[in-house]
């Protein structure tokens, strides 16, 4: 998944600074590092924004865009963008991908003094978004792009807890890490080419062998 609290700001922030030095248009894209593990659905809210103040700089980005937003996108009644923020910002602190692919190739410690704590909080996070969207009437297949992102999430955080000295992995991480990838491969190739599908489920094989 994206992380709102890092792309709304540089998205907008962008934008008006194109239109204060006159610029011709705007690009809106989606990218990421290390293979770029996000399918697209789960970058919807960013590219929205980039849609919207690209075409109106002076939208603001509050509460009630919020809400418009998730009922746009995911077509929810209730405002997601905030719980949406939270995972994404605990787990990009707690177990970022980037940081397992610069692990495989150095093997320096990825790992610290508050490792199980945090990864622990941010796998009850997960799975506490994942209840709260399974219970939302709307778009389900958006839905479950996020649902299936947030158990990646919890993934990575039992990767991490697998890895590191004197901390303990909550789930049986080999198999659970081939029953995610069928359901990410599945939404993947609904609207995108293979393209790094078999980087991921490389890297994640190495990581607990």
């Amino acid at each position: 998944m994206e992380e709102p609290s890092t792309s709304v700001p540089n998205i907008t922030i962008m934008n008006k600074a194109a239109v204060a030095n006159k610029a011709i248009g705007m690009l809106n894209t989606n990218w990421g590092d290390f293979g770029h593990a996000a399918s697209f659905n789960c970058t919807l809210y960013g590219t929205l924004i980039g849609a919207e103040t690209s075409w109106n700089v002076s939208t603001e980005i509050n509460e009630d865009y919020e809400k418009r937003a998730s009922k746009f996108l995911f077509g929810v009644d209730e405002n997601i963008i905030p719980m949406y923020t939270k995972v994404a910002l605990k787990a990009f602190w707690s177990a970022p991908w980037h940081r397992f692919c610069e692990w495989l190739y150095t093997r320096k410690p990825i790992w610290y003094e508050g490792t199980q704590k945090d990864c622990m909080e941010a796998i009850v996070l997960c799975e506490d978004f994942i209840e709260k969207l399974e219970g939302l009437s709307g778009n389900h297949e958006r839905l479950e792009y996020l649902i299936v992102a947030a158990k990646g999430y919890i993934i990575l955080n039992n990767c991490l807890l697998y890895i590191a000295p004197d901390c303990k992995p909550v789930i049986d991480i080999k198999e659970y890490i081939h029953e995610w990838f069928y359901d990410y491969s599945r939404l993947w190739l609904n609207d995108s080419k293979p393209s790094e599908l078999c980087e991921i489920i490389k890297y994640l094989e190495e990581i607990v062998r």
